[in-house]
């Protein structure tokens, strides 16, 4: 058997497995929404235990648990020390020193 027939063969095995993926998805899709369907092919498809890839489609959950909530607990507070007294500081503006009023517009604008 040559390589290259071999690279052949697994790419038609390939190409037949990912087709297949896809139209057994579409098929379970296809049972999801039409429940008289599901039931023609499931007997018990209408009981409460009965489970299978078209009512887990169907329930929208395709995860088997679900997430544990995520609260944190009070976390303890920090202790904060006396806070000192603030004092009123003057600071100068740098606006009156930059002498922008001296500076006209344009006498033809």
């Amino acid at each position: 058997m040559r390589p290259s027939d071999l690279t052949g063969r697994v790419r038609a095995f390939r190409a037949w497995l990912g087709a297949g993926s896809v139209a057994a998805f579409l098929f379970a899709i296809t049972l999801a929404a039409a429940p008289g369907l599901h039931a023609h092919f499931h007997a018990d498809a209408a009981q409460a235990h009965h489970e299978c890839a078209v009512t887990v489609i169907g329930s929208g959950k395709l995860q088997l648990a679900d997430a544990p909530p995520t609260v944190a607990g009070p976390a303890a507070a920090a202790l904060v020390g006396a806070v000192g007294t603030l004092r009123p500081v003057w600071v100068p503006s740098v606006f009156s020193s930059a002498r922008i009023f001296e500076h006209a517009p344009p006498v033809f604008s």
